[in-house]
């Protein structure tokens, strides 16, 4: 059940299934999360809190942001072709808006040291992937 729905915690939520379609349009326009926050005039807090306890919304702003990155693909390769196209601006927007998608290095999360071996530890220290 949604937080504020029926349970007397807290206030009413404000949230509507109408606003599914709504973050799905502004995603197909390249539209942030915070543009979606917004336009529904909520604090982006709210949207992670509705992801949380409306299946439809989560799944609705899941394929929003998809639609943003498909919207953000399709500018790069109309501008890329553009004497006017701002790469260094395109390439910031891209890898701070989908550092998942778009980033320059790759990152490793070592999660134990204690249990990694000699060999494995003089690799990552050696800048290598561990075996």
């Amino acid at each position: 059940m949604a937080r504020g729905v029926g349970n007397g915690a807290g206030r009413p939520t404000k949230y509507k299934k109408e606003f599914c379609a709504l973050v799905i349009r502004l995603g197909k326009e390249g539209v942030s999360r915070a543009g979606w926050a917004a336009q529904l005039d909520i604090a982006i807090a709210t949207l992670y809190n509705w992801e949380e306890n409306q299946p439809e919304f989560l799944e609705a702003t899941t394929r929003a942001r998809d639609l943003s990155l498909a919207w953000w693909n399709e500018q790069g390769r109309k501008g890329i072709w553009s004497r006017d196209f701002n790469a260094p601006a395109y390439r910031l927007q891209v890898m701070n808006r989908f550092s998942k998608d778009w980033r320059d290095r790759q990152e490793f999360i070592v999660t134990n040291l204690d249990e990694m071996s000699d060999e494995q530890l003089a690799a990552l220290a050696a800048g290598k992937v561990p075996k």
